[in-house]
């Protein structure tokens, strides 16, 4: 009967709110002896008549149908329901399958004594009466509410949030929100389910770490502020006794054994060891918090990016790959995850190296901390088949410039340092030359010998060189670059 009436049926709707059905719901939500029925038993037939309920009122146009019901449901029984549902959670003698099944009764009939009163105001009245601000409150936090227009008429549904998504964050709403390819309909679909998918997965993770005390402390945003800026003072400190402690002494070059050698052993050192092992700690609970956190999400982000995307569409053949690929995938590939295991490998080399990789983790954290950094190195990544390809295409036209001057200009390829030594005796060294000398210097002909009057086929080399390679080449490259940092 319920399904009849959902679509809205406004006939069904007007046949079965006149018939005795309204009333046998009635007295299904307002009865409370089931003889030999469990409990989810009766919470399940409880929330049928609910919903039964519901479905007359969906798009209704009829105010005589609200009115009829109002007649025939005992509203205030129906409050007491939902008093009872919200009190049923502090009670310990009431496990926890029972709870959820007289909860998901009691939103089913919120719902109902929602939609109820934007017909019949005086339903809101009697609500507000009979049940406390902080019981409604609850209800309004964990109920939805959206409006379908039908027909040029809107129609407002009113549903249960799930519990996880009290764990949903602004930035979360805000990606799917702009994230979604709006290019067509069926990538926006499409999109839209992989970005749905990966967001369950990481509200089901945020529920399934807070649940645990120690790892929603370790994971906690003031705990991981902390931890943050904890690891940036020791490392700054660090490196700035690093420039006084690194020197060399008594005109003697430091030694490699000295320079790499444990820390610990040499009392000079013996400050900078000690933060430095400070710092250490503070990046494995990081890390810790942070593979806690994150990479369950980023493994099974990128196999949900992969099994429900466009890829597996276009090509089914991925689908017989092995998940544990596309984790590890996922993993190597998340910009996340390589600067995280980074801080962590450099500080470890720096207490148990040397303390000169105490430099890198600096340089880590200033990323990390920095969006405009972050953009800087996704201008250069974010293109990188392009950049990558472009360069190709450069060294193999310096290639082409080698063997031009391979076979016509190996005479000029001398070193000024008075040997007289030639630097393209092979196609190898000249290309390496020519490649390196060239780029570095900005143009060819700033290392070559001095060029005579009478040699116009080598004059026409060097301007070439110097046009294609150094104008226009580069200029490509640092072009791909600005335009991919703008657009970021």
């Amino acid at each position: 009967l319920t399904e009849l009436m959902q679509g809205p049926c406004h006939g069904n709707q007007a046949i079965l709110a006149s018939s005795r059905l309204p009333a046998s719901c009635n007295k299904i939500l307002s009865s409370s002896k089931f003889s030999d029925c469990s409990v989810v038993d009766v919470a399940n037939l409880k929330e049928a008549a609910a919903r039964c309920l519901s479905a007359m009122l969906e798009g209704c146009r009829d105010v005589s149908i609200p009115l009829t019901l109002k007649n025939e449901v005992n509203v205030d029984n129906l409050i007491t329901y939902l008093n009872e549902g919200y009190e049923c959670q502090f009670i310990e003698e009431i496990n926890e399958s029972e709870i959820e099944e007289k909860l998901q009764t009691a939103f089913e009939i919120y719902g109902f004594l929602y939609t109820m009163a934007d017909l019949v105001p005086d339903v809101m009245g009697i609500m507000k009466e009979e049940m406390k601000p902080e019981v409604i409150e609850w209800y309004q936090t964990h109920t939805g509410t959206i409006e379908i227009d039908q027909n040029g008429i809107l129609r407002k549904i009113v549903f249960r949030l799930p519990d996880v998504s009290e764990y949903l964050a602004d930035d979360q709403k805000k990606r799917v929100l702009w994230g979604v390819d709006r290019t067509s309909h069926t990538n926006r679909l499409e999109t839209f389910l992989v970005f749905v998918q990966q967001l369950k997965l990481e509200l089901f993770q945020k529920k399934k770490v807070a649940q645990s005390p120690i790892a929603s402390k370790l994971t906690s945003e003031i705990f991981a502020l902390t931890m943050n800026r904890a690891a940036i003072i020791f490392a700054l400190v660090i490196n700035l006794l690093m420039i006084i402690v690194y020197r060399i002494a008594d005109n003697a070059i430091i030694e490699y054994s000295r320079m790499f050698g444990k820390l610990s052993e040499d009392p000079e050192f013996l400050s900078v060891w000690m933060i430095g092992v400070l710092l250490c700690l503070v990046e494995l609970v990081r890390y810790v918090a942070f593979v806690m956190s994150f990479v369950p999400l980023i493994v099974y982000g990128k196999i949900t990016e992969i099994r429900f995307g466009p890829l597996a569409t276009k090509y089914p053949i991925i689908l017989r790959v092995p998940d544990f690929v596309f984790g590890i995938f996922g993993l190597i590939t998340s910009f996340q995850f390589v600067v995280e295991t980074s801080l962590c490998a450099v500080t470890l080399l720096g207490v148990l190296i040397s303390p000169l990789f105490f430099s890198l983790n600096l340089l880590f954290h200033m990323i990390v901390a920095n969006k405009d950094l972050q953009n800087v190195l996704r201008s250069v990544t974010k293109n990188g088949r392009s950049l990558t390809i472009t360069a190709f295409f450069g060294a193999f036209l310096v290639y082409l410039f080698a063997i031009w001057a391979f076979l016509a200009y190996r005479d000029h390829y001398i070193s000024n340092d008075g040997t007289e030594t030639n630097y393209c005796s092979s196609l190898l060294q000249c290309t390496v030359i020519t490649l390196s000398s060239g780029l570095r210097n900005g143009d060819v002909g700033a290392v070559l010998s001095d060029t005579t009057w009478g040699t116009d086929g080598f004059i026409v080399y060097m301007l070439l060189y110097f046009a294609i390679i150094i104008t226009i080449m580069l200029n490509i490259i640092f072009g791909i670059i600005i335009d991919t940092f703008g657009e970021l």
